[in-house]
C-alpha cells in the first residue's frame, strides 16, 4: 500500500506540473507586451584603487608593518528597465536598460614615526611621505541590451531561454587624492600643502552577447532562476591624468603632470550571473500576467582600469597600466507585468 500510495502521488505531481506547464503554454499566446522594473542593491569593486600605504614607524623603506589603504566601496541603489514584444515568427523581442551609479572614499594620517608612501605621485616631484590622504571614487554605468530570444520547454518543469543581442555599455570613472604634510626634497625644504591628484577613466563599448535564461518550475507559481550571458564589447578607453602640488610660500600650484588625453581602442570582455526566486501569478483568463523576482547578480568588466603609474623619475615616460578588474554585485528585485 506504501508504494501504491507513492506512485499514485508521483503520478499526481507529475500531472499538476503537465497541467501548469500546458496553462504557460496557453497563456503565453494572450499577451504579447512585457514590462519590467528592476530596483538593485549592488556593490562595485575595482583592482588598483589602493592610493597609499602607511608604515607604522620609518620614513625611508616599507619595512615595520606596512599597509595598503584602498577606498572603501558603499552599496547604492540602481535600477534596470525592460520592455519586450512577443512576435509571431522571430521570436521575443526585448530592450532592456541598467543604470548604476556609485562612489568609494577613505582617509588616513600618520604621526611620526609612521609615515604614508603615495601610490600615485609622479616620482619626479621629489617629495617625502605624507602625514594626511584622502581619496574619492565615482562610477556611473549605462548599459543598453537589446535582445532575440526564444523559449523553449524541454520538460515539464523546466523552461529555457537562448538569446543573442546587442549590448552597449558607458562606464565613467573618477578617481580623486589628495595628500598633504610632506617635504620636497632639494635645496629648500618646502612643505607641501596639497597633492592633488585627479584621474578620469571612460569607456564605451559595443558588441555582441550570448545568454541563456532558465526557469526551474517549483508548483504553486514558483520556481527557481538562473541566468547567464557572456558579450565582448569592442569600445574606446579615454583616459586623462593630472596632478598638480602647492608648497607653502610657493604659488602657483606646481603642475607635475597634465596626461590631457591617452585614447584607444580594445575589446573587453564581460560576464553576467543571476541565481534566484520568481513567483508568477495570471489572470483575467490568463491575458495578464504579473511576477516578482529577487536574486543575487554577479557583473564583470575585465580590465577596466587602466589608469597609468609612473615610477621612474629618471625616465618620466614608463609606466605600468592597472588592467584592473571591475565587478558588481548584490541583491536584484525584478517586477514584471504582462499584457
Amino acid at each position: 500500500m506504501k508504494k501504491k500510495a507513492i506512485f499514485l502521488a508521483t503520478l499526481l505531481g507529475v500531472a499538476a506540473l503537465e497541467a501548469q506547464y500546458e496553462d504557460c503554454e496557453n497563456c503565453s499566446c494572450c499577451y504579447n507586451w512585457n514590462l519590467s522594473v528592476s530596483p538593485l542593491l549592488w556593490q562595485a569593486h575595482e583592482d588598483g584603487l589602493d592610493y597609499m600605504i602607511k608604515n607604522q614607524s620609518g620614513l625611508a623603506f616599507i619595512n615595520n608593518k606596512g599597509r595598503v589603504k584602498r577606498v572603501d566601496f558603499d552599496w547604492d541603489w540602481g535600477v534596470r528597465v525592460g520592455l519586450g514584444y512577443q512576435t509571431n515568427c522571430i521570436g521575443d523581442l526585448e530592450a532592456e536598460w541598467t543604470y548604476y551609479s556609485t562612489s568609494a572614499k577613505d582617509s588616513t594620517s600618520a604621526v611620526f614615526p609612521a609615515g604614508l608612501f603615495t601610490a600615485w605621485t609622479i616620482p619626479g616631484s621629489s617629495i617625502t611621505t605624507s602625514t594626511k590622504a584622502k581619496a574619492r571614487w565615482k562610477l556611473d554605468l549605462n548599459r543598453l541590451d537589446v535582445k532575440l530570444g526564444a523559449a523553449l520547454f524541454p520538460t515539464c518543469f523546466l523552461s529555457i531561454k537562448p538569446y543573442i543581442a546587442l549590448s552597449t555599455a558607458w562606464i565613467d570613472q573618477k578617481f580623486n587624492i589628495n595628500s598633504s604634510g610632506g617635504v620636497m626634497q632639494g635645496p629648500a625644504a618646502f612643505l607641501v600643502l596639497d597633492d592633488d591628484i585627479n584621474l578620469k577613466n571612460d569607456f564605451w563599448g559595443i558588441g555582441p552577447k550570448v545568454g541563456l535564461d532558465t526557469t526551474w518550475c517549483l508548483g504553486c507559481g514558483f520556481s527557481l532562476v538562473g541566468n547567464f550571458d557572456f558579450s565582448i564589447l569592442y569600445g574606446c578607453f579615454d583616459l586623462r591624468q593630472t596632478e598638480s602640488i602647492l608648497f607653502q610660500d610657493v604659488t602657483p600650484a606646481i603642475v607635475y603632470l597634465d596626461l590631457k588625453k591617452d585614447t584607444f581602442w580594445t575589446s573587453r570582455v564581460n560576464l553576467d550571473f543571476l541565481l534566484g526566486v520568481k513567483w508568477e501569478y495570471t489572470f483575467c483568463d490568463c491575458c495578464y500576467s504579473l511576477s516578482v523576482e529577487a536574486g543575487w547578480e554577479n557583473l564583470f568588466f575585465f580590465e577596466q582600469n587602466q589608469l597609468k603609474r609612473f615610477f621612474d623619475d629618471d625616465n618620466p615616460g614608463i609606466h605600468l597600466s592597472t588592467n584592473g578588474d571591475l565587478s558588481f554585485q548584490g541583491l536584484t528585485l525584478k517586477v514584471n507585468f504582462g499584457f
